[in-house]
């Protein structure tokens, strides 16, 4: 299964995991790398995209009244140390067509130069819903993660980019009709995909 014990090569690995925190809302958690989610919580919510997907698409979405939108009134920054335009553009309409609105942070914000990546945490987190982070040093994200008490998105690090596998995941899922019992094989260089790939 996806979410199956990490092979021998990914446990020698030394990036550090986040420290649990009580600083998250009960029922709430982060999502850094995607044996966050068992495999249950991973095809609940591949489940929940594609019913997502439908109800947006369709012309009476959430009733026609925005505040049925899963995503009403909250916001979501979004820190890019690393550009993208596919990440970027995913995540901001997603959070639109959810109800919600994404604010998009850069350079300006100086994470870890200009202002600890803790202190930059505790702002994000005391206005908005959600923090998702597209960085350089997974120990930036882990560190979010520490520090939030808001959820913190793994948007992609130089260690693993685990909204990509699950992306990949429902694309299979909707070609294929499941991932089990699928063999899955990757061809590229050995990077954050791979590690998310043995996750």
């Amino acid at each position: 299964s996806m979410c199956a014990t990490t092979t021998a090569a990914a446990a020698e690995d030394e990036t550090p995991r986040a420290i649990t925190t009580d600083l998250l809302p009960e029922g709430q958690r982060h999502f850094l790398h995607v044996d966050d989610l068992t495999t249950e919580e991973l095809r609940h919510v591949l489940k929940r995209a594609q019913e997502l997907k439908q109800t947006i698409r369709s012309k009476s979405a959430f009733n026609g009244k925005p505040e049925d939108a899963p995503l009403f009134r909250k916001t979501m920054a979004m820190i890019f140390t690393k550009a993208s335009a596919r990440t970027r553009v995913s995540f901001e309409t997603g959070v639109f067509l959810l109800g919600g609105h994404a604010l998009c942070l850069g350079s300006e914000i100086g994470i870890g130069v200009r202002e600890a990546t803790k202190d930059i945490a505790r702002v994000l987190s005391a206005y908005n819903d959600i923090i998702m982070a597209r960085l350089f040093a997974h120990k930036d994200v882990l560190e979010l993660a520490e520090y939030s008490k808001s959820p913190v998105i793994n948007g992609l690090t130089d260690h693993n980019h685990p909204c990509q596998l699950v992306a990949d995941a429902l694309t299979i899922v909707e070609r294929r009709g499941a991932v089990d019992g699928l063999k899955i094989v990757y061809v590229g260089d050995g990077n954050n995909m791979v590690h998310s790939w043995l996750e």
